[in-house]
């Protein structure tokens, strides 16, 4: 992903403005899993569709 991390809004599309498949989201919620020190089940990944989905998964994370 070559995103310029300023340009990219809570709403902005993982798939569509970043092309982005299903196995790379999953990739980039490994990556975060373990940046931050959170585990998030599988059962709460199926909706992510944005940054904003990813924030909220990880602010609402135990």
């Amino acid at each position: 992903m070559d995103a310029d991390m300023a340009f990219i809004e809570s709403h902005s599309s993982l798939l569509e403005d970043f092309h982005l498949d299903s196995l790379d989201v999953m990739e980039v919620i490994m990556e975060c899993e373990g940046e931050f020190g959170k585990r998030i089940p599988d059962s709460k990944l199926r909706n992510i569709s944005t940054r904003e989905d990813i924030y909220k998964l990880f602010e609402n994370a135990d």
